[in-house]
This record gives structure tokens, sequence and C-alpha cells, in this order.
């Protein structure tokens, strides 16, 4: 009976692979930017919405993950986020029949190298795509938005008007008494 001992060579690939496993996981929380370009947008009904209804569920959605408008340009706005001590910005282009998505900056700790991004910033880009996509759903391109969806504060209500004064009062119809004449002392 042979015996065959595989003991100094065992010992020798744990180290190895070790090494293998420390140096590839470095790049492991990396990924390719995620740009959603060109996304189409999808409303409850048929029928286009307008440019201004695109832009409102688009505010909607940044909102609602957290995100605030930071400045608008036409058909474009530029948007900020931050958590865990990272922040992110974006630039949103919109038409009436699509979005896209672009990173625009991001702090260091997100490791953006012009190709690639720490994967929780791609996350984010994730979960704001599906807000927008949520809020665009909701979408009938037959009304207008309401100023709460245009990220717009609610109109005061109109100021009370003070009522009329009563009109002045006229001679009623008919004879009138004559005054009493003055009495002699």
């Amino acid at each position: 009976m042979t015996r065959t001992s595989s003991g100094p060579r065992v010992f020798l690939a744990w180290p190895l692979l070790t090494a293998a496993i420390a140096l590839g996981g470095c790049g492991a929380n990396m990924a390719p930017v995620l740009n959603p370009s060109d996304v189409p947008v999808v409303t409850a009904t048929q029928g286009a919405p307008t440019t201004e209804q695109v832009r409102a569920a688009i505010v909607a959605g940044l909102a609602g993950k957290g995100w605030t408008v930071q400045s608008e340009e036409g058909l474009a706005l530029t948007a900020e986020t931050s958590s865990g001590g990272h922040t992110a910005s974006v630039t949103i282009q919109y038409s009436s029949t699509r979005y896209s998505i672009t990173h625009l900056n991001s702090s260091e700790g997100l490791k953006y190298d012009g190709q690639e991004i720490h994967r929780r910033y791609n996350h984010w880009i994730d979960l704001l795509q599906q807000a927008i996509n949520a809020e665009l759903a909701k979408v009938n391109p037959a009304a207008p938005p309401s100023a709460a969806a245009q990220g717009l504060p609610d109109a005061p209500p109109p100021a009370p008007t003070a009522p009329a004064p009563p009109p002045e009062s006229a001679p009623a119809a008919g004879p009138t008494a004559a005054p009493a004449p003055p009495t002699a002392p």
C-alpha cells in the first residue's frame, strides 16, 4: 500500500490562497458607475405627460429618497444626497418622454475614479430611479400637476373679504308725513 502525503504542499497553498482573497477583496465594493440613460417615462394612463408633470414626479422621487434639488437649468436638475459621511450629486436631464441620471460629483469615500465607484452609490441611484418611476406611474397626463407635486408650497387661502356695506336707505315709497309746525312760546 502506497501512502501519499500532500502535507507540505497544502501548507504552502494556504498563504497564497489567503493573499489572493485579500487582494481580490480590495475592489469587491467597486462597480462601474450607474448612469441610467434615456429611461422611458411611463405613466398610469396612456398619453404623453407634460415636462412640468415629469419634473414634478422627479422632484417628488428625489425628496422621497432624501435628495435635495441644488439647482435647475432648463430641463435639468442638479440634486445631492448625503448619508453615512458620504455625499453624491447628480444631474437629471428630462423631457416629456425620457430622463437620464448622470454622476456629477461624489465624496472621496465613494472612490469614484472616472469609471468605477463604490457600490453604495449605485444602490442610491437604483433606489432613486425606482422612486422616480413610482412617481411617474402616478401621473395622469390629462391633469395638471398640483402645487405640492411640483415641490411648491400650497397656495395661501384667499383673503377673507369684508361683507358688503348695507345699501343706503332709500326713502320709503308713498306719502310722507309733513314735519310738525313749530310751536309758539
